[in-house]
């Protein structure tokens, strides 16, 4: 459950930070940052920061030492970079598939201080404990709805996922009491068990997916100089960030995969699960 003053209610774009300026939090809806954020993110950075992004906890980007946070915010928008102007939004970052539900609930949901999550079913999400999430089920397009991490027991179509949060977002603080608000909105209902978390939740390395390779990488205290982020650029690709400081870089052939580890890793990715620099 999260720590908001109070559910629903906006929050700022700007953190304070112990050296007196501000840190701008650049919400992420489902962790996807395409190449031209890359670049425009490590432009921002350097023009109004120290050069340097943070993952954050629920998957989206910080960008410290700002001073100047009325033209930050101008040219945060002028490259479409959304600040706390949509829904918090943490998914599996190993289902590239998911983003069409991300996209359709920040066409919907409103921007509060509510943070949403759709797990894969691993239980990776829901441990970071996001005030409504939707579990994949073991039916193929269903999901299990869990409230500030409770098990409801009532299964939600994929058809109806973004109808049912749109509804629920106003019960988060009565779990017990979301379904009878629902009506006929869930789809059936489910034993009330949520796996247990993974003990490695963050893939990190080297992950065959057919012809094409998916690649994890960790960050050192989730940080990444402008630099290093101007190369994430380059790949030409979409990368997910994740709420346990990496990056997930899916669709890539054997070659520029082995490139991206050769080049990318004495900057800063790591690569090695194993790594001691890893941690939640």
């Amino acid at each position: 459950m999260q720590s908001n003053d109070e559910q629903g209610q906006s929050v700022s774009a700007f953190l304070p930070s112990t050296d007196g300026r501000m840190i701008a939090q650049v919400r992420v809806p489902g962790g996807r940052v395409r190449a031209p954020e890359w670049e425009a993110l490590a432009d921002l950075s350097d023009e109004f920061g120290h050069g340097e992004l943070r993952l954050s906890s629920h998957a989206s980007l910080h960008i410290p030492g700002i001073e100047d946070t009325g033209a930050l915010s101008t040219r945060l928008n002028d490259h479409g970079l959304a600040g706390t102007t949509v829904p918090a939004i943490m998914c599996s970052p190993l289902l590239p598939g998911l983003g069409e539900l991300v996209d359709a609930l920040v066409a919907t949901l409103p921007a509060s201080g509510t943070v949403f999550g759709i797990d894969a079913g691993d239980g990776a999400i829901i441990a970071k404990q996001p005030d409504l999430a939707l579990l994949a089920a073991e039916t193929a397009g269903s999901f299990h709805l869990v409230v500030a991490g409770q098990p409801t027991g009532l299964l939600v179509s994929r058809e109806m996922a973004v109808d049912v949060l749109v509804s629920a977002v106003a019960h988060v603080s009565a779990p017990s009491t979301v379904g009878s608000h629902l009506g006929g909105l869930i789809q059936g209902h489910c034993e009330p068990i949520l796996p247990p978390a993974p003990s490695r939740p963050a893939p990190i390395g080297w992950i065959q997916d057919g012809d094409h390779v998916t690649l994890g990488a960790g960050l050192r205290d989730g940080k990444l100089d402008s630099r290093l982020a101007r190369f994430l650029a380059a790949i030409e690709t979409d990368i997910w960030i994740t709420p346990w400081n990496s990056l997930v870089i899916h669709g890539l052939s054997d070659g520029v995969a082995d490139q991206v580890v050769k080049v990318l890793a004495p900057m800063g990715l790591i690569f090695d699960a194993n790594s001691p620099w890893l941690h939640d």
